[in-house]
């Protein structure tokens, strides 16, 4: 720990000078743990993830199938995950007005003054 900031400068300066690949063999054949850090875009194509199905797709009625974040829970008898992709703009705003006791009289007036 005493010359943390030493080591962590020079570490920085020669990890740049090859791939993240060949460093990650050079460790695992040293027997040294390391493993890479991703970012969000090399995250989401890791082998495990996928298999795990933490990102899946599904079919979205405007752009067609997309990649959609799934859920780390599995159950053996209810399937968990996303079923439907996230409405659109405007898409429930007639039912929700509805629900909070408004007419079709009065939602029409909020499409006409273009509140909705």
């Amino acid at each position: 720990m005493a010359n943390r900031e030493e080591l962590i400068a020079e570490l920085d300066i020669t990890f740049v000078r090859k791939p993240r690949a060949e460093w990650l063999q050079r460790l695992k054949d040293a027997d040294i743990p390391a493993g890479p850090v991703n970012d969000y875009a090399a995250a989401v194509e890791e082998e495990q993830v996928l298999a795990n199905k933490y990102v899946t797709t599904m079919d979205h009625p405007n752009f067609g199938e997309i990649r959609v974040v799934g859920s780390p829970i599995h159950m053996s008898k209810t399937e968990v995950g996303p079923r439907f992709p996230a409405p659109q703009l405007g898409e429930h705003t007639e039912e929700v007005l509805l629900e909070f006791g408004y007419t079709w009289e009065d939602i029409e007036r909020f499409k006409n003054a273009e509140i909705i």
